[in-house]
């Protein structure tokens, strides 16, 4: 273990860390680049003033005389009329250079205490455990090795929780798509304009949301004739006054997701248009059908707009539009 950090596998674990707190890093960037908030704080760095130093002042009092004593490096003697004092040595520094003084921020006086919850203690035992490595040299490169690979896991832990806040953040701030309000051929781009009857805004249908289909000054209506008598008369579609909650006008949509949903919508008398796999087909295209019948499907080509068997064929499919189209 004492060349663990010189191995290939200490090596990659160290590589790999970087790299995943670095792709964290610029992700999280990336996303709050409107939430940075730079601040410059003043700071102030606060004046220390040294204390004056002061020589000694020494007053002898002889009987009748007082008198001031005279100072002299490095051994001072005061003589009076009737009395010689001689006054300890005194060594007084004056520094011909100044010196350069360390300011304290915040200073507080130290208390030690050995309570073994205090900081202090703490701070010791601490100390105490580091310098006792050094006994034990084999246990250093270990050591130092699980430490930074600990800072390194804090770091990235600390980096996944402010990405889970911003996506958190995210989604609450989210905006709702915006209402269809138009569907786009896949055959030959024409736009069909659409008004959308959903839970905010409601009409007498039995499901939602629903469409009114425009064009011609007027909206698609769909009629079954073989639902309302026993003749054989084919289904007819003609633009007309738009009522929302006529049944015969209202659509519904569908996205296409998948071969399950692709194939439900052809009945048997298509069969041959349904698929065995989906190798060549892209789906995510809408549909488009009479609320009543989703075997029948709005077919949309160089010859007009109908109402068809679906087969799913290309005139058949749609893209959503979420602007009206002016025509």
């Amino acid at each position: 273990m004492g060349n663990l950090l010189q191995t290939d596998r200490a090596n990659k674990i160290i590589d790999d860390q970087n790299i995943a707190i670095n792709k964290l890093t610029d992700l999280i960037n990336t996303i709050k680049d409107n939430y940075t908030v730079k601040t410059n704080p003043t700071i102030t760095n606060p004046t220390t003033t040294n204390p004056p130093t002061t020589s000694p002042s020494t007053t002898t009092t002889s009987p009748s005389t007082t008198t001031t004593t005279t100072t002299t490096s490095p051994s001072t003697t005061t003589t009076s009329p009737a009395t010689t004092t001689t006054s300890p040595a005194t060594t007084t520094t004056n520094p011909t250079t100044t010196q350069q003084t360390e300011s304290f921020v915040n200073f507080k006086a130290v208390t030690l205490n050995s309570n073994p919850n205090t900081e202090i203690y703490n701070y010791s035992n601490i100390y105490n455990k580091n310098v006792a490595l050094l006994d034990d040299p084999n246990r250093m490169t270990e050591t130092a090795f699980n430490t930074y690979i600990h800072l390194q896991n804090n770091k990235m832990l600390e980096l996944q929780n402010e990405l889970k806040g911003l996506e958190t953040q995210i989604q609450k701030n989210k905006i709702e798509p915006n209402d269809i309000k138009a569907f786009k051929s896949m055959n030959n781009s024409q736009i069909l304009n659409v008004e959308l009857y959903n839970d905010k805004n409601t009409n007498l249908a039995t499901k939602l949301p629903n469409y009114l289909i425009y064009g011609n000054n007027g909206c698609l209506e769909y009629e079954n004739n073989n639902e309302s008598n026993e003749s054989n008369e084919a289904p007819t579609w003609k633009f007309t006054s738009c009522d929302a909650n006529n049944i015969k006008q209202q659509f519904v949509s569908n996205k296409v997701k998948d071969l399950n949903t692709y194939n439900k919508y052809i009945d048997d008398n298509n069969i041959e248009n349904r698929l065995n796999d989906d190798s060549n087909i892209l789906f995510g295209f809408n549909v488009i059908n009479p609320i009543n019948n989703t075997q029948k499907c709005l077919q949309l080509n160089n010859d007009g707009v109908s109402i068809m068997p679906c087969t799913l064929d290309f005139d058949q499919r749609f893209k959503p539009s979420y602007t009206t189209v002016h025509q």
